[in-house]
């Protein structure tokens, strides 16, 4: 894998766009796939007293997150693609880009000034912090960059921060649609619980839901991966060695 590089972005929106440019052209990426989400759902859906339980039930969720996400990276590594994740350094974030880093897909990861903390830092490719446009950083300041550089959204878990990322995307898509620009898609897992599981019924343009979402309820990952790779024509950018 090639030396990874880091970039600290806080001033202005083309030092962004160079060095978006400038990883795509080292990697040869051609399409950036991001994984939205965050599941520290556990009290929420599963009570116990009983300590030891509710570990090996955190446990198997956790072993579960993971064995998701390793199976959609391992069947992105043979195409010209990078991940973008960001916001956390724990659960679906820092899972995306661990399988990222083993199957040595280029990583890209947006977080506001004020999250720095929360960097995976030597794990990136590409880090991109954002400064406030108005006023002291707060999360949500990196929403707006995070749906621009993503040309599909695979949506796991997930609260807040990631209707967001999808509100942006909606939006964005609706200018798209008018000026037959490229579409963004969004990939929400159905019965994993929170927004990836209620995604479907969040009021919006039924022109755009059509266009977005997949028309029908997908609860399996090789559905959610054979739509998306249809979608966004994933074949037509197969890394050469594997043509």
């Amino acid at each position: 894998m090639k030396k990874l590089n880091y970039y600290e972005l806080c001033d202005t929106y083309e030092e962004i766009w160079n060095a978006v440019e400038k990883l795509k052209k080292e990697f040869g990426v051609e399409l950036i796939i991001a994984f939205s989400g965050w599941g520290n759902w556990l009290n929420d859906y599963f009570w116990s007293e009983n300590e030891d339980l509710k570990e090996k039930v955190s446990e198997f969720i956790d072993s579960k997150k993971r064995e998701i996400i390793e199976w959609f990276i391992k069947r992105l590594r043979d195409y010209k693609v990078a991940i973008l994740t960001g916001w956390t350094k724990w659960d679906v974030p820092k899972i995306a880009v661990e399988e990222a880093n083993k199957y040595h897909i280029p990583t890209i990861w947006v977080l506001p000034e004020r999250g720095k903390k929360y960097s995976l830092e030597e794990k990136l490719n590409l880090e991109i912090i954002i400064s406030p446009i108005y006023q002291e950083s707060q999360f949500g300041d990196e929403s707006s960059i995070f749906s621009k550089l993503a040309d599909a959204i695979i949506v796991l878990w997930g609260w807040a921060g990631t209707l967001i990322e999808i509100a942006h995307v909606l939006k964005i898509n609706e200018a798209r649609l008018k000026y037959w620009e490229r579409i963004k898609y969004i990939v929400p897992i159905a019965g994993i619980p929170w927004l990836s599981e209620r995604l479907n019924y969040i009021p919006m343009s039924k022109e755009i839901r059509d266009l977005v979402f997949p028309k029908i309820e997908i609860r399996h990952v090789t559905h959610a991966f054979d739509w998306l790779r249809k979608k966004i024509l994933l074949d037509d950018f197969l890394k050469d060695d594997i043509i």
